[in-house]
């Protein structure tokens, strides 16, 4: 399945499904992020069984701390 994730395109493995799997996938972590499905923000309620679905474009965005 072909993705976008993070204005890249990516070749997800059979068994990458989800987003919580995508991020294992791409050794990313899963806290405190925000995941942008196709322009709409995914409650992070979602985040561990959302779906991925071919053409998908995701965005993930993570907060920042400083001043």
């Amino acid at each position: 399945m072909n993705i976008e994730f993070n204005g890249q395109q990516l070749s997800l493995p059979e068994q990458v499904r989800t987003f919580h799997q995508l991020l294992q996938w791409q050794q990313l972590p899963t806290t405190g992020i925000a995941l942008i499905c196709n322009q709409q923000l995914v409650p992070k309620s979602q985040h561990a069984d959302w779906p991925l679905n071919p053409g998908d474009q995701l965005e993930v965005l993570t907060a920042v701390v400083g001043g």
